[in-house]
């Protein structure tokens, strides 16, 4: 696997967006054969490639370039997301799927990466009113609509979703695990007492 990868940058440039590409079909193939950390490894590599990318799109004012980026980076966040949640890592899993939603939200919505960045400030600053403030500048309903029209959203969304039924499961087995330990306690507590 090595020797391909390096043939591949041999022949693309190390930071070339085909081998993101390619990084992330290996990633897959591999995730299908039960190799789960090093597909997460490449799906992060290809990721890595994709920011440099898009960074040196926006950098030279090339904003197709940069959107069309920041949507192949959105689909190997969610990979990676889909990873952590396999691996059971839902912490983990919830801030990639949450970078995975912002990412589409700068390669979908005209204007998107300034917006998320606004966002991202205020959210940094803890700034509730302004982040109100900004969100009733847009026009949610139309963003809403583009968002929800990409067939790659609708599946982010909906591996969310899951992966909040998920953790509610885990909640609940805790929960339920614990409340058995108390009256497996208790009732050694009661049987020692008399």
């Amino acid at each position: 696997m090595t020797d391909i990868i390096g043939r591949l940058k041999a022949q693309y440039g190390s930071n070339g967006p085909a081998v993101a590409e390619q990084l992330n079909s290996i990633g897959t193939e591999l995730l299908g054969r039960g190799e789960t950390r090093k597909a997460l490894k490449l799906h992060q590599e290809a990721l890595t490639i994709l920011e440099w990318n898009k960074c040196n799109a926006l950098l030279y004012d090339f904003v197709d370039k940069s959107k069309e980026l920041a949507i192949d980076m959105a689909l190997t966040l969610r990979k990676i997301g889909n990873l952590l949640r396999e691996m059971n890592d839902f912490v983990g899993a919830a801030e990639v799927y949450k970078e995975c939603l912002d990412t589409f939200l700068e390669g979908l919505i005209e204007g998107g990466g300034a917006l998320k960045r606004k966002l991202l400030e205020a959210e940094y600053k803890k700034d509730s009113e302004h982040s109100e403030a900004i969100l009733e500048q847009v026009d949610r309903k139309a963003i809403g609509n583009t968002l929800c029209r990409n067939p790659d959203f609708r599946v982010t969304v909906r591996e969310v979703s899951q992966l909040f039924v998920e953790m509610q499961c885990v909640k609940f087995v805790g929960q339920t695990a614990a409340s058995s330990r108390r009256r497996r306690r208790m009732s050694q507590h009661s049987t020692m007492e008399k």
